[in-house]
């Protein structure tokens, strides 16, 4: 015997975000990344040999 649960449509409502907000969002998300990938793969200056 299987019983199945259900998950009503409405257990989550959509909330609109001012367009500001997403785009500051966006670009502190992209800032975050590209100064993580500067930090970790381009500051470190080259040993000598």
């Amino acid at each position: 015997m299987h019983s199945s649960v259900q998950i009503p449509n409405h257990q989550f409502s959509q909330i609109d975000q001012p367009l500001g907000k997403k785009v500051a969002v966006t670009f502190s998300g992209l800032a975050i990344i590209c100064l993580e990938i500067w930090w970790f793969l381009l500051s470190k200056s080259k040993s000598q040999t």
